[in-house]
């Protein structure tokens, strides 16, 4: 789509989502209006997530980013091809080595966001339906919004629902599952470190365990045997052959989606999303990265 045909300054954007992606879009646009189907929350929600190995590969340029030392093992040692097509076989993953060696290298850089100007979220407000060609959408408590630009970063799975759109694949994806405990004594590495160690025997349920700060997290795609700290969903997810032609789609109707499940990318990092939000802005199109 040609960016003469978007003019973002005096269009009236919405939001669906009000996580760190709706977030960073409306820093950029400050007058997106952002809409989250959660309550509103009871002390400041955390720009990054704060459990597991979530973490920023590249800082975000103009915004104030944390820095810190990664650590990277699979099985308490160096990776190698062997190790990590086990750790990959383990979570359901095909070979793509491009990724693998980002992602298992040693010793990188990794960042956190450590602010943003406040922003403002909508709180309880359920989507319940988009009425695509009309351009407004209904929310589940009645009230009717109209918009020019209708940006999501909600999973494309339910998006489509909220579209009318039919599923002509499955979207497969499966909830992680969080613990966390104290670091232990023996943790081979400073406080200020963190050591991200992948798991690749099958008949252990974590996948992999993280020491950051005073805590160990461990992440798995089952429940650990206990009930765990917290489920997330859709967690992780896998490539759908149908999604980029489903944006496509979308963009044509002035709808428009960031973030690794609206896009639903399993390789999509912040930083990504962040520069397809900017290059928005500019081209008027996504990236098809």
């Amino acid at each position: 789509m040609d960016r003469r045909s978007i003019n973002i300054e005096d269009s009236q954007i919405v939001v669906i989502g009000g996580g760190i992606t709706g977030q960073l879009i409306q820093y950029c646009i400050p007058h997106a209006r952002i809409l989250d189907w959660s309550k509103p929350p009871k002390v400041k929600r955390q720009l990054t997530r704060m459990f597991g190995a979530n973490y920023l590969w590249e800082p975000l340029d103009g915004i104030e980013c944390k820095e810190f030392t990664v650590i990277t093992h699979v099985d308490g040692e160096e990776a190698n091809y062997e190790s990590i097509r086990r750790y990959k076989e383990k979570i359901g993953k095909t070979f793509d080595q491009a990724h693998w060696d980002s992602q298992f290298k040693t010793v990188m850089k990794g960042y956190n966001i450590a602010s943003l100007p406040n922003i403002e979220i909508s709180y309880d407000c359920r989507v319940k339906e988009i009425f695509v060609k009309d351009k407004r959408l209904l929310l589940s408590s009645g009230e009717d919004i109209k918009y020019d630009i209708l940006i999501s970063t909600v999973p494309l799975y339910a998006l489509m629902d909220m579209c009318n759109v039919p599923q002509k694949r499955p979207f497969q994806y499966k909830p992680i599952y969080i613990r966390i405990e104290e670091r232990p004594l023996e943790a081979p590495y400073p406080e200020s470190t963190w050591y991200v160690n992948y798991l690749s025997d099958p008949d252990i349920p974590p996948y992999r365990y993280t020491d950051r700060d005073r805590k160990r997290h461990y992440e798995g795609l089952t429940s650990m045997g206990r009930i765990p700290t917290r489920k997330i969903s859709p967690g992780k997810i896998y490539p759908n052959p149908s999604a980029p032609l489903v944006l496509e789609l979308l963009e044509k109707e002035n709808i428009f989606c960031f973030g690794r499940f609206g896009r639903w990318d399993p390789e999509e990092l912040l930083h990504t999303t962040y520069s397809n939000i900017r290059d928005w802005m500019i081209h008027g199109s996504v990236s098809k990265m």
